[in-house]
């Protein structure tokens, strides 16, 4: 599945839900990029980002405090927006 395909293939709500998470750390740096950058983000940005929502907790913690890093360049840049917020 190509990411415009992942992206028109989930609705808003469905992404929301997504971003909540076992961590509360996690559900407010996902949320808010949700919130302030998703939805005028180029498509890339935006499947990068459902991608990281299919990651564990653990994995997604430990990649936004830079203990693990992606060579992805699109995922990379996802994450980098997201530490911002």
């Amino acid at each position: 599945m190509t990411q415009p395909e992942a992206n028109s293939q989930l609705c808003d709500a469905q992404i929301r839900w997504r971003c909540r998470r076992g961590m509360r750390e996690l559900d407010i740096l996902l949320e808010g990029y949700f919130d302030h950058c998703f939805a005028h983000s180029p498509a890339g940005d935006q499947g990068a980002f459902i991608e990281l929502l299919s990651w564990s907790d653990d994995k997604l913690w430990d990649l936004m405090l830079g203990k693990i890093q992606v060579t992805d360049q699109g995922l990379s840049r996802v994450v980098e927006k997201i530490r911002k917020i």
